[in-house]
């Protein structure tokens, strides 16, 4: 998501990637990443290679319900 004018629509009936995070979050790839290896993020379901994937429900509940920008 280079162009940050761009909304990403968040989809609840697949894994989220930490792309999607960011996207929730509304923080940079980066900020994940590091979150994620500092245990800031719920534990991810699903690890392929150096990809993880995370239930929606999980990152929601972990941070609560955000209201999208607008």
């Amino acid at each position: 998501m280079s162009d940050k004018t761009t909304k990403k629509t968040l989809r609840v009936d697949r894994l989220w990637t930490t792309d999607d995070i960011a996207a929730y979050l509304q923080v940079a790839v980066g900020t994940v990443r590091n979150m994620s290896s500092r245990g800031q993020l719920p534990v991810p379901v699903d690890n392929i290679g150096r990809s993880r994937r995370w239930r929606p429900d999980d990152v929601i509940a972990f941070f609560g319900p955000r209201r999208s920008a607008r």
